[in-house]
C-alpha cells in the first residue's frame, strides 16, 4: 500500500514539476512574443514619422 501512495505521490509531483515548466516556458514565449510585437510596433512608428517627415520637407521645398 505504501509504495502505491509513494508511486501516486512522485507521479504527481512529476505532473506538478511538469505544469510549472509549461508555464515557465509559456511565460519566456509570451515575453519574447511582447517585445518582438514591440519592436515591430516602434519601427512601424519609427517609419511613419520618417514618412511624415519627408511629406513635410517635400511640401516645404514644393513652397
Amino acid at each position: 500500500m505504501d509504495a502505491a501512495k509513494d508511486n501516486a505521490t512522485e507521479m504527481m509531483d512529476k505532473a506538478a514539476q511538469d505544469a510549472k515548466d509549461a508555464a515557465a516556458t509559456m511565460d519566456s514565449t509570451v515575453s519574447a512574443t511582447t517585445d518582438s510585437m514591440k519592436q515591430s510596433m516602434d519601427n512601424a512608428t519609427d517609419a511613419a514619422k520618417d514618412a511624415v517627415k519627408k511629406a513635410d520637407d517635400a511640401a516645404k521645398a514644393a513652397h
